[in-house]
C-alpha cells in the first residue's frame, strides 16, 4: 500500500507559499520507527519528517522556496536502512528535474545536497485528462482518477466556476465531509489573467456529502463589478447531469467571512437514478 502524505512539520509553518517543492520517497528498513529526516537551508530547519509507523512505501510532499539544501535521514540504531533488515532506500524527486537516490544509507546519519528550482506548486488532483474528475490545474497526481461513470450508490456531481476579471486572486476547496478530504483542491494564484471571465467545470464521484468552499485572496469575492470589473463570477454545483443543487448568491462573499471565503454548508446528495432505456419505434408506411 502506498500512502501519499502531505508534510505538515514546517518550522514555521507557510503552506503553499513557496514557490516550489520537493517529494521524500522513503522505503524504510523492518525497523522504521527508527528512521526519521530533516531538511535544511543553511543551518535553518524547515522541515522535519512525520513519525513512521511502519515499513511501507511512503511519499511526503515538502513545500520550499527554490534554493540549495540540506536532506538529512537518520537511522537511531546506527545500521542505517539498506541492508541487514530490509532493502531500505530513500529519493528525492520534483516534476522540474530533480532526481536523487541513496540506495546504500547504512550508518547513523547521511546529508545529501540538493537543489529545487522553481516549479508550479503542488496541487494534488487527477492528472489524467480522460476521467471525469479530471482537474486540470493539478500537479501531482492523487491517484483519484476515475475513468467510468460513478459506482453504484454515488452521485455524480458537477461544479461549474466562472471568474471575475482578477482570476488570480481565487482558489476553492471541495471537501469530502466524510473524511476531510478534498475531491478538488485549487489554490488561489493558479488562474491567470487568461482566465478572465473564463468558466471551468470539476466532476467528482460524492458517496454521502461533500462542502464548497472559497476563498479569494484579495477580500471582495469573485464580484468583479465591484472593482471595476465588467461581470461577476459565478459558481453552480449540479447532480446527476442537470439538477442544480447549490448555487452562490453572494458573490461578494459578504456574509461569510469579510470577503475572504465563502462556504456552502454540507450538501448531501441522493444517488443518481438509473438511466432509462432508450426506445425505438419503428415506423412502417404502406
Amino acid at each position: 500500500m502506498k500512502n501519499l502524505l502531505l508534510a505538515l512539520f514546517f518550522l514555521p509553518l507557510t503552506l503553499l507559499a513557496q514557490d516550489s517543492w520537493v517529494k521524500v520517497l522513503l522505503q524504510p528498513d523492518q525497523y522504521a520507527g527508527e528512521t526519521s529526516w530533516e531538511i535544511y537551508q543553511d543551518s535553518t530547519l524547515v522541515a522535519v519528517s512525520p513519525p513512521y509507523q511502519n515499513s511501507e512505501f511512503q511519499e511526503v510532499i515538502v513545500p520550499l522556496d527554490s534554493g540549495q539544501y540540506n536532506f538529512v535521514m537518520y537511522d537511531a540504531f546506527g545500521d542505517g536502512i539498506c541492508c541487514g533488515f530490509g532493502e531500505g532506500w530513500y529519493g528525492l524527486v520534483n516534476s522540474c528535474g530533480l532526481e536523487i537516490f541513496d540506495y546504500e544509507f547504512a550508518g547513523s546519519s547521511a546529508t545529501t545536497l540538493f537543489e529545487v528550482e522553481p516549479c508550479l506548486p503542488f496541487l494534488l488532483g487527477c492528472t489524467n485528462e480522460t476521467a471525469i474528475n479530471y482537474n486540470p490545474w493539478a500537479t501531482v497526481d492523487d491517484e483519484s482518477c476515475s475513468l467510468s461513470e460513478c459506482p453504484e450508490g454515488e452521485t455524480a456531481v458537477s461544479m461549474a466556476l466562472t471568474l471575475d476579471g482578477w482570476p488570480n486572486e481565487t482558489g476553492f476547496t471541495i471537501v469530502n465531509i466524510a473524511n476531510g478530504t478534498p475531491y478538488v483542491y485549487v489554490a488561489p494564484e493558479s488562474f491567470n489573467f487568461a482566465d478572465q471571465y473564463a468558466t471551468y467545470e470539476y466532476g467528482f464521484c460524492v458517496s454521502l456529502g461533500f462542502e464548497v468552499v472559497l476563498t479569494d485572496s484579495y477580500g471582495d469575492g469573485i464580484q468583479g463589478t465591484l472593482s471595476g470589473g465588467t461581470a461577476d463570477g459565478a459558481c453552480v454545483v449540479t447532480a446527476c447531469g442537470n439538477d442544480t443543487i447549490w448555487e452562490l448568491t453572494d458573490v461578494g462573499f459578504e456574509d461569510f467571512d469579510g470577503g475572504y471565503t465563502a462556504y456552502s454548508g454540507a450538501i448531501f446528495t441522493d444517488p443518481c437514478p438509473p438511466t432509462p432505456p432508450i426506445l425505438v419505434v419503428w415506423m412502417m408506411t404502406i
